[in-house]
């Protein structure tokens, strides 16, 4: 199965409606944002224009540094005075009397409604549901999806960590986690073209902070959590929760969904955050702040749904319970899947909150989720086809909430004369002050830590590793290895058929970044092949 990527057009004369009368300006042209696609643009030469370029200031690049090479080429170039008179200076009034020039007062507007307009994006054409958390995104959209896609029988667009998916395809398409609004009308695009109506996606703290997807609308908000993450970019706890409530407070519909995860203590933030009369909450998870909620919180919402899980049961084949609805009267029904990890009952009661909230029953959701498969690169096993072998587990884990939670979760499987050995690393040019937690808890809950590197970037790894480390020193239970392949090696002949070893920080990813270079790294392929070798 393939998809088609739409590509924009557009007329100047439909972006700017003063344009002089040149049949010139009423030319459809497709639109071009990405300084990357220009080179190969311009090998070809025409006297006519065959593309528009809107030129954008990103972080590393200025688009509007390319006006004199495209303008010069032939071609449409749209760009903000200001910017081409500090990069020009004497040459820049030349290029503003070249009718292909094309000032405007903001590109970034001007690109968002170019797209629109090529796009014919309807937000009513969309169902679209939105994770946001410090831990948990990733798998609650994916099991979501997955949950949807198995009720539906139909693809469900995933926007997130493991990139742009359509059922089990994924597109080639470069973008964060949190697309901005530009790179998601395209994918919007895409799915339109391909008749997909549902998106579930994950919404970063800097992607609502950033606004990033401007004023689309959210039918459905979850919040899984929040526990200590990127203070580079926030600085303070406060900014990094007020930035997430954003998803609850001015994206989320007026008579839209809120499904809280009440696990955590701040879970009344972001039920504040919520707040409409039109608006539905389902609270998941601890069953004790029922009562408490439901009195607070009555009269605020059109409605309160409590969805929990009992006789919870958790080991390496999975987890399984009974999951219950409390609403008007109380209704239960088990369930269990592949999912590793206690943590995962948390992400299933997200994922079955949507379910409750489209109005499915809960035996088609317990059926739906008996289906979902481990998701690559959290608690993924790596099975080897020796059983006298340890157990390796990959997991994503990159925050000191993440690590713990996978470390409990793998002592737990543990057999009795068995030992768990972690393997981890902090990434550089982030937060740096996780990495002494990150160290500590690792420290004190697992049998050995082999300290090693994550995607070090432009930062000394050797530098990391001492953060990480702290006022601790290496001792016969804690050891440094730079290389994160020897690193994973020693961690796998050091332990004996009983031992499970935790492999955490990269997950999914299938890179390291070392300097400003990626390198072709996956934790998982590594360690098979470390195993194949025994």
């Amino acid at each position: 199965m393939s998809f088609t990527i739409p590509q924009p057009f557009i007329s100047i004369k439909e972006i700017v409606k003063t344009c002089a009368e040149d049949e010139i300006y009423s030319l459809k042209l497709p639109i071009y944002f990405h300084s990357s696609y220009i080179e190969e643009l311009l090998k070809t030469n025409s006297t006519t224009p065959r593309f528009i370029y809107i030129a954008r200031k990103g972080q590393k690049f200025d688009g509007n540094n390319l006006a004199k090479k495209i303008l010069n080429s032939g071609n449409f170039f749209i760009g903000e005075m200001e910017s081409i008179q500090k990069i020009y200076a004497s040459e820049a009034q030349k290029l503003f009397e070249n009718k292909l020039f094309i000032s405007v007062k903001s590109t970034e507007q001007t690109l968002n409604m170019a797209l629109e307009k090529s796009f014919k994006i309807q937000t009513e054409n969309f169902f679209t549901i939105a994770v946001t958390g410090t831990n948990g995104k990733t798998s609650v959209t994916q099991i979501t999806a997955n949950l949807l896609q198995e009720l539906y029988k139909e693809n469900i667009l995933k926007i997130g960590t493991l990139g742009v998916q359509f059922g089990n395809i994924i597109l080639p398409v470069s973008h964060v986690t949190t697309p901005d609004y530009p790179a998601f009308l395209n994918i919007l695009a895409t799915a339109q073209e391909n008749n997909v109506k549902k998106i579930i996606l994950e919404y970063t703290s800097h992607g609502l902070q950033e606004n990033r997807l401007g004023k689309w609308p959210i039918d459905i908000a979850i919040f899984t959590n929040l526990t200590q993450d990127h203070l580079d970019y926030h600085k303070t706890m406060a900014n990094y929760r007020s930035a997430k409530q954003l998803l609850f407070s001015q994206c989320l519909t007026k008579n839209g969904t809120a499904i809280i995860n009440i696990n955590n203590n701040e879970w009344e933030h972001f039920i504040n955050a919520a707040l409409g009369k039109n608006r539905n909450l389902i609270a998941v998870g601890n069953s004790k702040l029922h009562a408490e909620i439901k009195t607070r919180y009555g009269e605020n919402f059109n409605s309160i749904t409590f969805v929990y899980i009992e006789n919870t049961i958790s080991n390496l084949n999975g987890i399984s319970g009974k999951l219950v609805v409390q609403n008007l009267q109380r209704i239960e029904h088990q369930f269990s899947c592949l999912l590793i990890g206690e943590f995962q009952f948390e992400n299933i009661l997200c994922a079955a909150g949507v379910g409750i909230a489209l109005k499915f029953s809960l035996e088609q959701i317990c059926g739906a989720v008996s289906k979902i498969q481990n998701i690559p690169g959290r608690l993924e096993k790596i099975d080897a086809s020796q059983k006298l072998l340890p157990t390796v587990l990959v997991d994503y884990a990159h925050t000191p909430d993440a690590l713990e939670k996978s470390i409990q979760t793998c002592k737990k499987t543990l057999s009795p004369n068995g030992k768990l050995i972690t393997v981890f690393g902090c990434g550089g040019d982030r937060d740096a002050s996780k990495r002494p937690l990150m160290g500590k808890i690792a420290f004190e809950q697992s049998h050995f830590v082999v300290v090693t590197s994550d995607n070090p970037r432009t930062e000394d790894p050797n530098k990391i590793i001492d953060d990480i480390f702290g006022d601790a020193h290496e001792t016969e239970k804690h050891m440094r290895e730079c290389d994160r392949r020897k690193a994973i090696e020693k961690a796998i002949l050091l332990a004996s058929k009983n031992d499970v070893i935790l492999v955490a920080g990269k997950g999914h990813e299938d890179y390291q970044i070392i300097g400003t270079t990626k390198y072709p790294f996956s934790d998982a392929d590594v360690v098979k092949s470390i195993l194949e070798k025994l």
